[in-house]
């Protein structure tokens, strides 16, 4: 997987940053990942909360938490995606970093 775009300015646009990208979204080989720092003693329970979403989560080196999922998407779940995770890592005593997308390289190269 190859990162397509990412935005860890929480100001930024996602909807106008993704739009161009709309083609590739709609892919179901995408990976929308956000990437949040908390408490070591927090994952367990953010893993529980997200599962039911289908989200999968890792711990990823250096110790932040990635919290993933696959399918197609728009500029506009991730917003709302965006917002959700940042509200969930806020109460759960960390920080919501940013969020990348991912696809396969040949989804990447059209």
């Amino acid at each position: 997987m190859v990162v397509l775009a990412d935005s860890f300015d929480p100001a930024g646009s996602d909807v106008a940053l993704l739009a161009p990208l709309s083609d590739a979204l709609g892919s179901d080989r995408v990976v929308l990942r956000h990437v949040l720092h908390l408490p070591d003693d927090r994952v367990e329970r953010l893993s529980a909360t997200v599962a039911e979403e289908g989200y999968q989560v890792d711990v990823a080196p250096g110790g932040d938490v990635w919290v993933w999922r696959a399918g197609s998407l728009s500029g506009l779940q991730v917003a709302q995606e965006r917002t959700r995770m940042a509200g969930l890592a806020q109460r759960l005593g960390g920080d919501a970093l940013g969020w990348q997308v991912l696809v396969a390289p040949d989804v990447a190269a059209r």
